[in-house]
């Protein structure tokens, strides 16, 4: 059922005589009446094994997959937004680890050389020592 001008009728008449590679339409039937005003949107109503009806339900369930893949496609950009957030912060925590490590091994490296410098002064005074009771 449709309402409209006259000519808007006949366009949608017209438009309605298909031909292409899934459908021709070999006759419409019209019948006219006065309009009753009840109508503001259009929709097309098809029989269950009619090609247009399978095409429709296809382009519904296109639709579906593609709002399910935008949604897809937004959660997994916030995820990761999340994980680059997440990993800038792991970052930072390895570089702060890294230098407490580095400056650790330098207090450790110095405290060490300065150890092994207190013993090899010692070493070296009790080798003067030796040597000075071996002279004769």
């Amino acid at each position: 059922m449709a309402e409209g001008s006259d000519a808007d009728l006949q366009r949608f008449l017209k438009a309605r005589m298909i031909e292409n590679t899934l459908i021709k339409v070999d006759d419409v039937q019209s019948e006219f009446s006065d309009a009753l005003g009840a109508y503001d949107d259009f929709f097309k109503v098809a029989g269950e094994n009619e090609t247009y009806a399978r095409i429709d339900v296809a382009a519904e369930h296109l639709k579906e997959m593609i709002m399910v893949a935008r949604e897809g496609f937004k959660e997994n950009n916030a995820r990761l937004q999340e994980l680059s957030t997440k990993q800038d912060s792991v970052i930072d925590a390895i570089d702060e680890a890294r230098a407490d490590v580095v400056s650790e091994v330098q207090g450790l490296r110095s405290d060490l050389k300065d150890r092994m410098d207190e013993r090899l002064q010692r070493i070296e005074g009790d080798v003067v020592e030796i040597k000075a009771l071996m002279k004769p």
